[in-house]
């Protein structure tokens, strides 16, 4: 009885909210040193924020939302609720309380040094903790990302994340896509490159390809070379060996710099020897290449599930019956320790 009578007091409070700010609207002092507050009337199509004094006796003033520096909101008695509510594990509630409040702030975002950044992102943490998903993407899907945005970019990405567990693909590399990318912000390609390959370890290829392009564009150098050695790898199992092959051309008088990289350029090698017929020589490659190979390596199983395709084209069938059985043996839950494709044709 004690959850239900909460539950309709956190909607009378929400009601209460909703209605404050639709009859007062907001309200906020622009500079650390305003006392008077003004009201504040929304974003026009030219990103100037539209405000208007309390009294009514000032005609409406226009600031460009990159220099509305310090927009202070004030904030209802609601939020030091839901901050409380949150506190004690109740972010369900304490969203529910901010959820129009939060709705109206999503504009005022990247203004620099105000807190509608901070109130908005509060409440996409509580709907992260709550698993309120649809809200999060409607959240994730309208907040800006510049200015006092940026600092919600990991939780865009780690609600990416989630939905891709959810398999809920498509809003999740829409979340992705969001994400502004730049050579000099590593720390954000970082992000994006691990949700990609949960996106490869997960057998969502052209999904991958999307976010890997997108990085691509940002990245130079070393970085590149192993996002383009993805894209090839994402490529094959869509069904072409092309970018394989001619990766293998291109890296032909210089190996890639790294393990990973290393690893799975002669994985793709393997590959673009047993699709030209030539098993021996997939096999001479990938028994090199796994012989400085460890075990933590994410490429080793899936060079060793190709190794068995070579030896069953180069007849020893016992031999890549019993790799793949000790494969599946170890690797019970695992995509890459099945039998893989014998082609690229066989991956479509």
């Amino acid at each position: 009885m004690k959850s239900v009578t909460q539950g309709w007091l956190a909607i009378g409070l929400s009601l209460a909210v909703t209605c404050s700010v639709a009859a007062q609207g907001l309200r906020a002092r622009l500079g650390s040193e305003a006392r008077s507050e003004m009201r504040v009337l929304g974003v026009d199509a030219a990103g100037n924020i539209r405000m208007m004094a309390g009294t009514g006796d000032v005609g409406e003033v226009l600031v460009p939302l990159a220099t509305a520096s310090e927009l202070s909101f004030v904030l209802p008695d609601a939020y030091q609720r839901a901050q409380r509510l949150a506190f004690n594990a109740r972010p369900g509630e304490a969203a529910f309380l901010l959820r129009d409040l939060a709705r109206a702030l999503v504009p005022f975002v990247p203004t620099p040094g105000g807190n509608a950044g901070a109130v908005v992102r509060f409440y996409f943490e509580l709907l992260l903790r709550s698993g309120d998903w649809d809200e999060a993407v409607a959240i994730g899907r309208e907040v800006p990302l510049a200015g006092g945005g940026r600092s919600m970019v990991p939780g865009v990405v780690r609600l990416a994340d989630a939905l891709l567990e959810l398999k809920r693909i498509d809003d999740a590399v829409a979340m992705a896509a969001r994400v502004p990318v730049s050579p000099e912000n590593r720390e954000w390609r970082t992000l994006l490159r691990d949700f990609a390959d949960n996106l490869l370890d997960n057998g969502h290829h052209a999904e991958a390809q999307v976010v890997l392009e997108k990085l691509r564009q940002a990245a130079g150098g070393e970085e590149r070379d192993e996002l383009d050695l993805l894209l090839a790898y994402a490529d094959w199992h869509r069904g072409s060996t092309l970018g394989a092959a001619a990766l293998v051309v291109r890296f032909a008088d210089r190996v890639p710099v790294g393990r990973e990289a290393r690893a799975l350029f002669r994985l793709l090698e393997g590959r673009v020897a047993l699709a030209n017929d030539d098993p021996q020589q997939a096999l001479d490659t990938l028994g090199q290449a796994l012989v400085g190979t460890s075990d933590a390596n994410r490429w080793r199983l899936e060079m060793t599930a190709v190794t068995a395709q070579a030896y069953r084209a180069a007849g020893s069938e016992a031999v890549a019956n019993s790799i793949e059985s000790d494969l599946r043996r170890i690797y019970p839950q695992s995509r890459r320790a099945g039998a893989a494709p014998r082609s690229a044709a066989d991956a479509r």
